[in-house]
């Protein structure tokens, strides 16, 4: 074997390693984008428990959403603040859900359940009332996307609507 040949196969060892020490830099990129991709949920999920679970404790809020829900313009200017921030509150995850779709952290299915549940939040006498001041603030494409959603939604069919143990007392007893 003279050095010529040698050196064929030197080069031909080397462009292996390299071919491999990318396939390996590509898997652990991949796990490292999965394994980012799960914390980014997990922490966007575990903010909205967290404001679930404070919303709970507090039978104010729950009253004061209730009463917003059905009739904002019913509410003292101390109440219509407190309800604005908190509907505020899901239009920015449905903000989030969607920017964490476009840089491909979350699911499509999963921005649209988000954005459908934020469109059905928003899907009553209150909440209509609440989005047509607010609109405005928000990015034109997550406004854009929630008002197409609302444009398209049956008005008064939000998801409280559709639980019959979110109904009012006197709506539940007389069915």
């Amino acid at each position: 074997m003279n050095w010529e040949a040698i050196g064929a196969v030197g080069e031909v060892a080397g462009a292996v390693g390299v071919i491999a020490t990318l396939g390996y830099l590509a898997l652990q990129i991949r796990r490292s984008n999965s394994a980012t991709s799960s914390e980014t949920i997990h922490q966007f999920l575990g903010d909205w428990r967290d404001f679930c679970r404070e919303w709970m404790k507090d039978p104010e809020l729950v009253d004061l959403h209730i009463r917003g829900t059905e009739d904002f313009q019913s509410l003292s200017r101390e109440e219509s603040h407190r309800y604005f921030l908190f509907m505020l509150q899901f239009v920015f995850q449905a903000q989030i859900a969607d920017e964490m779709n476009e840089q491909g952290t979350l699911s499509k299915y999963d921005r649209d359940v988000w954005v459908n549940f934020v469109v059905s939040s928003f899907n009553s006498p209150g909440g209509r009332e609440v989005w047509r001041q607010c609109s405005h603030i928000f990015t034109p494409r997550i406004a854009g996307i929630l008002t197409e959603g609302l444009e398209n939604m049956d008005p008064g069919k939000s998801w409280m609507a559709r639980m019959e143990y979110l109904e009012p007392r006197d709506k539940v007893s007389a069915t």
